[in-house]
């Protein structure tokens, strides 16, 4: 009875077998210089085969990995060197599970093989490191790479995660506090052109709620800074957890997002008071309804809950829209 090849969702599951490895590696490591060029790059590289198998890693992975032997590695694929969570899904390994086919390292060594020209990609993988969950952003680049009549790929990965993340925020907070600042001034401009003390009363309401609104995302932006240097002390205290989603969904109920839609608080909210740093969480939860709301499509409902148990308090925020599948697949 002929055996089944291993199954895959996405990339070939096909490995060379052990001694074909250390045979590749053998002439990757005795070719002069390949192996002192791969230690000189200041970040880490590999090399891969046809079955995207690593047939030698260079100084700064093995030190990333706190692998002593570079044999440790000969035959794993990228996903399985840093113990990616999705590595092991599948029996066949690294680039075989669903979540694979949005991964840009495993897509950008198939291209790169493909094509035969120098690919780069980005992914996000969440790998276990040290004994621990990491979520990485990573820069992948792919270079066809030939010895001896051998085909193989020269992978190298950067490390982008905190310039992904400065950007993210840069992006977001430039693009809230132009808005806010643009309707003060809007308001101000009406304010001028105001004939009654009613109609120049409620201006100056609503110019109050933006001004406060934009000191508020200012604080926002400063906290993300001091908690990206370490530099955040929390302040704890007990707070009420129906009294504070409460005024937040006063808060986002008023919020230029919440047009046409409803912000409700659920019905079988629990109480109960437990201690953690209130603006924080203000925030936190601040940002998931905001979220909510702008996927959500006028005249549906974003509801906002909480519910206790022996040792936690958990605040949920649910709509009706649906995360894309690709999306999906990256961020859990």
């Amino acid at each position: 009875m002929t055996e089944l090849p291993p199954a895959t969702h996405f990339a070939s599951p096909e490995r060379a077998p052990a001694e074909e490895v250390n045979a590749q590696h053998a002439v990757l490591a005795g070719t002069d210089h390949v192996t002192d060029i791969l230690d000189a790059l200041p970040h880490i590289a590999m090399v891969t085969n046809r079955q995207r198998q690593i047939v030698l890693a260079n100084r700064p992975l093995l030190e990333l990995l706190g692998v002593a032997d570079p044999g440790d590695l000969l035959g794993q694929r990228p996903g399985e060197m840093v113990r990616c969570i999705h590595s092991d899904e599948m029996a066949a390994g690294c680039g075989t599970a669903e979540a694979c086919a949005v991964c840009g390292a495993v897509n950008a060594i198939l291209e790169c093989q493909r094509t035969g020209q120098k690919v780069s990609r980005e992914t996000r993988i969440t790998a276990r490191l040290g004994g621990e969950l990491q979520p990485l952003d990573l820069r992948v680049t792919a270079t066809p790479l030939r010895v001896r009549g051998e085909d193989y790929v020269l992978v190298s990965m950067t490390d982008v995660s905190d310039e992904k993340r400065r950007l993210t925020l840069e992006r977001i907070f430039f693009h809230d506090i132009l808005n806010t600042a643009g309707a003060v001034r809007g308001v101000l401009d009406l304010l001028r052109d105001a004939v009654s003390p009613d109609e120049m009363s409620d201006l100056v309401s609503i110019a109050d709620q933006g001004a406060h609104q934009l000191l508020d995302q200012i604080q926002s932006m400063r906290t993300l800074v001091l908690a990206e240097s370490g530099d955040l002390i929390p302040d704890i205290g007990a707070v009420d957890a129906i009294e504070l989603i409460s005024e937040v969904v006063a808060q986002y109920r008023a919020h230029e997002v919440a047009a046409g839609r409803s912000l409700v608080l659920a019905d079988d909210c629990s109480t109960t008071t437990f201690e953690t740093d209130r603006a924080l969480l203000g925030r936190v939860l601040g940002n998931l309804i905001k979220n909510a709301l702008e996927a959500s499509a006028a005249g549906e409902t974003v509801t906002v809950g909480c519910r206790a148990d022996d040792d936690a308090v958990e605040f949920w925020v649910h709509n009706p829209a649906v995360v894309p599948r690709s999306v999906q697949l990256q961020v859990f």
